[in-house]
Parts: structure tokens; sequence; C-alpha cells
């Protein structure tokens, strides 16, 4: 089946950035200036296809861009796919993101792989940091700008326009003569559409700004806005020979050209190890990455039939297996909160902080963090809502706390770490296995002297808790109650001078002294896997409460808010009761439901807010327990969740769990619409059972409330284990509960 391509021109301006307009996205391909100026170099064609805009490139053996717009993604993709058959070459479609990819796995569970490339990252800034270059991090380029003000004290700032802008060609040109190695190829190319750029900035819509010293052009920087939270830089030239020339005009440009924008895209590397270098030295808050993107050469997709079996396993455990990596990234709930933000910041989410009151908006989506550690996210309709859909899970797992100077000296032969439980643990779990460290440190700012935070993760096996040999105690399988002050201690080194905090500040490359605060915790290094000889089972630490924070998550930013204002929910510290600034038995959840309903809406009074809330509902998510294969006995006789059984609905004559006729009811009809499969927990009426979120936050926002799980077996062990399919099921009814 023919599509009919067109060369990119000059005219199209208006039609592509009307597409990009319609679904901003953060790459910095995703503009029609870098299109347009590198289509010499990439053969750069574009087409309409079902209503969206497609780009075809001879990158990479013929392949096509992620679909941009708001038209049908499947009926789009099912024409490419034809399309590529037609012309008899293999579906490739390049620089796809993570979040394009997750829309793309939405529609074809299973059918597609990605392979990301490195050298294709883009750089993320927060622009605030590169303006003011605040604290230890930046201090070399502080200095880098105030040695160019001192050596330059006649240096200016301009806007680039068309008085001035044949000198930043001249200069350009001065510079490729000064840096031609006669290498050619991609130098020469980024020279030539560098030229490019200045010759037709006005055509292409691009901003610019120069520096001046002793009156000549010493350096130049172009780029444009990408989406409306973000600005890219396409190109940055300076004089080598002029000191502080690259660091000056980079923070000139942001604080000339930027304001508004919360985040800065200096673009990628293209694999130069000393570009990489550079890039990293400004320290990005977040690479945004991108792969290419093939059908799966095992994908059954020519038989129907199979091809629904094919489709259903291959979601389930790919999705699985990107939990794993989620949870591997996430040892604290500091990291767990970080790994979420950065998932948001890619899907255009704006942190409130950012952002007056007024700013709020229909259609708009936000987020705020508390601690650092709980993040609260906000997806609002673009026309009028008929209340609030609320998912929340916790961050936090049962370990233990390093305690305040926890170096402990034993016979000048170890050094052990002082510790003590955080949570509900299974001690003797966490005996004999390979253990670190991870949480966060503060940090003084020496200019500014606010207290920063910064995340630590000593990705070594750095610590282990020796069990007692059983010629020391016999009696160790008869069972034994474990002294956490005496048996559960950390082995860390041999060396009597070692220090924790002396690991944390090499690792962050800071002086100890610098360090005034920490909250730091060991954790599992253990990898999840899937498990079982039918690869039924996921094993891995942290599953309570992890698995349902990405799989609420994933079908958070997959669905749409349509008729009710979406919230995702992460609080801290439910192991512990909650009872924190951060937990759930908090204002948290209560201040952003009244800043949205404040920000959107300023005349809604308090029967109209009662009305809102009393329409609204609260997921409370949180895994629960499995049928033990080793003692069914344990469990209620007919209320028995099991692995792989899907979402669980979770009973409590005493209300630690919320969900009552109502509530399950609403989740019943949710699952039985979509095939979503759903089972029943009760705990036996002799065995107390725990607690969880749903209770907390309702005694805090009055709404319908249903408490729900994964099931799962050896809850709070340093090990756990969980089912394949469910992270699905649970992803599933995320998605449909807010859509």
């Amino acid at each position: 089946m023919k599509i009919q391509w067109k060369e990119l021109q000059l005219s199209d301006r208006k039609l592509i950035e009307s597409y990009y307009a319609k679904v901003p996205v953060h790459n910095c391909e995703f503009t029609f200036a870098n299109n347009y100026l590198w289509k010499p170099f990439y053969p750069i064609f574009f087409s309409e296809v079902e209503g969206n805009l497609v780009f075809e490139s001879g990158e990479g053996g013929m392949s096509v861009s992620f679909p941009q717009g708001t038209a049908d993604l499947k009926r789009t993709v099912d024409r490419l796919t034809e399309w590529f058959s037609h012309v008899g070459r293999p579906f490739k479609m390049h620089l796809v993101s993570p979040s394009q990819f997750e829309k793309l796995e939405a529609v074809y569970p299973g059918r597609f792989q990605i392979e990301y490339d490195r050298d294709f990252a883009d750089y993320v800034y927060e622009r605030e940091k590169l303006k003011n270059l605040p604290g230890k991090d930046y201090h070399g380029k502080k200095n880098h700008c105030n040695k160019f003000k001192k050596l330059y004290p006649d240096w200016q700032y301009e806007e680039i326009t068309p008085d001035n802008v044949t000198e930043c060609i001249a200069m350009a040109r001065a510079w490729w003569e000064q840096n031609n190695q006669g290498e050619g190829g991609e130098k020469e190319e980024e020279i030539s559409v560098t030229l490019s750029a200045l010759e037709n900035m006005e055509a292409l819509k691009l901003t610019g700004g120069l520096l001046r010293a002793g009156g000549r052009v010493v350096a130049f920087a172009v780029g444009e806005p990408c989406g409306q939270d973000m600005f890219v830089v396409h190109f940055e030239k300076a004089f080598a020979d002029v000191e502080g020339a690259y660091s000056m005009i980079n923070q000139q440009f942001v604080e000339h050209v930027m304001e508004g924008y919360t985040y800065v895209n200096r673009e990628d590397d293209a694999g130069s190890e000393g570009l990489r270098k550079a890039k990293l030295s400004y320290h990005p808050v977040f690479l945004m990455e991108k792969g290419l993107v093939t059908q799966r050469e095992d994908y059954a997709g020519s038989d129907e039939q199979a091809g629904n079996v094919r489709e259903k396993e291959m979601d389930a455990l790919e999705l699985t297996k990107e939990m794993l990596a989620f949870i591997e990234e996430s040892p604290t709930a500091f990291h767990a909160a970080a790994n979420v933000e950065r998932r948001l910041v890619e899907e255009g989410f704006l942190k409130l902080d950012y952002l007056e009151k007024e700013a709020l908006a229909p259609g708009g989506k936000y987020y705020f963090m508390q601690n650092h550690s709980a993040i609260l996210a906000v997806r609002i309709p673009k026309e009028g809502a008929r209340g609030f859909r609320i998912a929340a899970s916790h961050s936090d797992s049962p370990s233990f706390k390093v305690k305040e100077t926890p170096e402990m000296k034993l016979e000048g032969r170890y050094v052990k770490l002082n510790t003590e439980k955080y949570g509900g643990m299974i001690l003797n779990t966490w005996l004999d296995r390979p253990l670190s460290v991870a949480g966060r440190v503060i940090v003084k700012d020496r200019e500014s002297g606010a207290l920063t935070e910064k995340l630590v993760n000593i990705r070594k096996d750095l610590l282990v808790i020796p069990n007692v040999a059983i010629h020391f105690n016999r009696e160790v399988n008869d069972g034994q109650k474990l002294n956490p002050q005496v048996d559960l201690l950390p082995l860390f080194a041999q060396d009597q001078e070692m220090t924790l905090k002396k690991l944390c500040a090499e690792q962050l490359g800071i002086a100890e002294e610098e360090i005034l605060g920490s909250d730091l915790y060991v954790y599992n290094r253990d990898k999840g896997r899937i498990m079982g000889a039918d690869g039924a089972f996921v094993g891995s630490p942290r599953l309570d409460d992890l698995q349902c924070a990405f799989a609420t998550l994933k079908g958070f930013l997959q669905a749409g808010a349509e008729q009710y204002i979406a919230v995702y929910a992460l609080f801290d510290n439910e192991e512990v009761g909650s009872s924190t600034k951060q937990g759930a038995d908090s204002t948290i959840l209560a201040d952003l439901l009244d800043i949205v309903l404040d920000g959107i809406s300023p005349a809604v009074n308090p029967l109209q807010k009662r009305a809102l809330l009393q329409n609204s509902f609260l997921l409370s998510a949180d895994n629960g327990h499995a049928v033990h294969p080793n003692h069914p006995e344990k469990s209620d006789p007919t209320n028995r969740p099991y692995l792989n059984g899907g979402v669980v609905l979770k009973f409590q004559g005493s209300q630690r769990y919320t969900t009552d006729g109502f509530s399950a009811a609403v989740v019943r009809d949710i699952c039985k619409e979509h095939k979503i499969p759903v089972q029943n927990f009760a705990n036996r009426a002799d065995i107390a059972g725990g607690s969880t979120l749903g209770n907390i936050s309702t005694a805090h926002v009055s709404i319908p409330s249903a408490d729900i799980g994964l099931a799962q077996l050896a809850m709070h062990s340093a090990f756990e284990t969980a089912g394949v399919q469910d992270t699905k099921a649970m992803a599933q009814l995320a998605k449909h509960f807010f859509a």
C-alpha cells in the first residue's frame, strides 16, 4: 500500500508545528528546524498517515518516526506496517523515547522491541541551575564565567538579529578553520548545518544569542522551544582560546532567552567522549533516551489465535521485566520517588513548585514532592470534572536504617555498622546476602547557604550479615530469636579508618565535612528475576509495595483524564505507620486536591467540593498475601488469592481495609468490563492482619475507597515472590480506572 511522502520544505513549517503543538514531545528531533536543517545529510520526507504526522528517513535502512498527533495510533501504525511490507523492508521506527514506546506497547502488547542507543540520548537540565550555577556541582562553571568577566571587562551579551548575524556567520567559519582537523564527516556536516541555521534564523523561527569580548563575537548559541516547558539548544560555538567563553555563553543564553521554561535540552553527544564529559559536567536532571523499534522475530502475529496468546504472554513478561528494572533502580523510597519523577517529566508533567496557583489549567499535568520520598501527580481533564480518581501506593519497604555515627570497631580486625529495624521484617532473610547502602545526604551550598539533598547509592556488595556457624549454634534449626542489636549488625570493613560517610563523599565528589545529615538504609543487592519451571513467578526485593507503585503508575500514564481528575499518589513511611509529613497520615493528599480545585475553579464552595469528593474514588494499592504452598492452612477457608490470579480485593470487618460492598462493586465492574482477573482476600478470623493506606488516607479525605493489591509470598522478606501475570492486571485496572 503506497504512502505519498513529501520532501520537507520551509513552507511546511506551519503544518508541521501544528502537529507538534498537539502532543508536545521532549526529543530534540521533534522540532521543525532540526528536521529541516539536517535534511541535506539525512534525507527526510513526511506524510499525514491516517491523521498523524510521520517522517520517513533512509537512516538505519529506511525507517519512520513515531506518529505525532492525536489521531488513532493503531490505524497509523497498521498503515505503516502495510507500507513496509509493500516496499519489502522490515518495520523500523527510529529515535523513539521510552514514553512513546510505552504507548506503542499499550496498543500492540509484545509485538515490538526497542534497542536504546546511549549516543543518541538527549541531556536535559533544570533551567534554574544552568542560570544560577549553584553550589559545588557548578563551582567550576561559575569560576569559568567569573574568569571570562575578569579577562574581558568590556564583554557584552546580545540577541542575534539580522544586523549582527553576519558576524556570527564569520565567527562560525573562523571557528571551523581553527578546529578543522581534516576529519570531515559529522563535524563537517555540523558546521554546514550551523551556518544554514544562522542564514535562515528568521524563516525557521530560531532564537540566538552572542557574546562579545573586545568588540568581536567570540561565542554564540542558537535554539528554539520544544514543548511548553522545554527549550532546546541546537548549536553552541565558542573560541577555545577565549577562556570561559563556552561556560559564559551557556549561562547567558539560558538567562536571557529561557525565562518561563523549566528544562533545557542540550541534545545528544553523538558518542563523542569529550562532548559526553562536557555535557555530564553540567549535571543533567535526566537523559532522554531514544531507541530503534523493530518487530520481534518470535511475534506470532500471522495466526490470530496464537498471536493473541503470544501477546498476552509477552505483554505480561515485558511489563514484569520493566518493573524489575524499576525496582533495581529504587533501593530506597528516595530513589523510587526520583524514578517516578523522571517518568512524569518525560510525559510532560510540570512541577507545581515552578508555577503560580493560577497557572493550573484544564488539560494540565502537574506533580509535587514531599521530603523527596513521596510524590503526587495530577492530570486535569480538558473540560469539567465529575470528581477525583486516586490510586495510592507506598515507596518504602522494611529494611535496616543506618544510625548516626554507625561504625563499630571490633578487636582491631572488623568494622560493623550500627543499624536499627525499619518496619516489620523477616529478620533471618537478611542473613548471608550481598547488601549495600543507599539513601540521601544533606549538604550546605557554599555560596547560597541553602541545604541541598543528594541521592547516594553505593553500587557494590558493601555489606554482609553473617550467620553463626551451625557448629557454634547447634539449635539454630530448632528456632532462633535474633536480637537486632547483636545478631543483625552488618560487617562493613577491616580497615579501621574506613567510614560510611567517607564512601558517600567519595561517590558524590565532595568532602566528608560537607555532609551535614543523612538518611541511609541497608538494601538487598540480589537482582530480581523470573523464576519457576514455566516462568510463572517473579522474585525480587521490595515487591511490597513497588510492584503496585509501578503498575499503577503505568496505568496512570497510559490513561487519559476525560471525566475525572486523575491523581497518582506515592506515599512514604507506610511500613512504620504513615504518621509523617510524607506519609498517608498527613495533609499532602488533601493539600493537592485543594490546590487543584482552587487552581482550576476558585469559585468552588465547600458544598460543591463535598459533592465532588463524594463522587470521587480511592484505590489503595498495596500487596496482599497469597495462599502459601507449604502452609495453606494460614489462609481464610473461602477467600484464597493465588499468584497469577489477578488483582486482589482486600476485606476486613474492622475496616483496617476500607473495601465495602459499594467499593468492591466499583472495582469488580471495571474488571468485568475489561476482562481483568480479580480475586478476594480476607484474614482468618483468628489471625490478626496488617493495615495499609486506605483507612489512613480516607480519614483525611472522606471519599469511597477500596483496598486492593497483588498476591505475593513471603511479604516483608528481604526477597519476595509474586506472579508474572499480575503486574499487568494491576496496570490494566489502573488504566481503565483513571480513564
